[in-house]
């Protein structure tokens, strides 16, 4: 999604990350209370913004599980000059990762330190903005809690 902003989404706080010297990667990470649970569908939505102050370095938004990456945007946005994208990272609960259940959460934002315009700055960064973690539980799981329900209505009538 294209904002067209010149501002940041959510006012000025906004996470800014440059490499000097070029071709090293850094950024930000924070490990949240929540954990990893079983039959959560999890989407992690980041505003990705490139000033007009540094040249564009590539971007990777991720969502661990106990350090282990589930999913990722690996670049996949370029927003223009000034402007801001939304990265969305979308993860299905897989039974493969039943051994991270109960593992902290993590959300890293990270510049990848690339000059992506083949100027040969010094500097290269991105900002981020508006993060947002949303867990929800698998449709199958939905349906089990809502037929559960639905028994314990019945038995009521009974």
């Amino acid at each position: 999604m294209r904002h067209g902003l010149t501002a940041a989404p959510e006012g000025q706080n906004v996470v800014y990350t440059e490499n000097s010297p070029v071709g090293t990667a850094n950024g930000v990470a924070q490990v949240l209370n929540e954990t990893f649970a079983a039959n959560m569908d999890y989407t992690l939505t980041v505003e990705v913004g490139n000033s007009w102050a540094y040249y564009w370095s590539g971007y990777s938004v991720q969502l661990l599980a106990g350090g282990t990456v589930i999913a990722e945007d690996y670049n996949t946005l370029w927003p223009d000059y000034m402007l801001w994208d939304t990265s969305t990272v979308a993860y299905t609960y897989d039974p493969g990762d039943s051994g991270l259940v109960g593992q902290p959460l993590e959300i890293r934002l990270l510049n990848l330190g690339i000059d992506m315009d083949q100027a040969a700055p010094s500097v290269v960064g991105v900002e981020f903005d508006a993060v947002s973690l949303d867990a929800i539980p698998e449709p199958a799981t939905l349906s089990v809690l809502a037929l559960g329900g639905l028994a314990l209505l019945r038995r009521r009538r009974k």
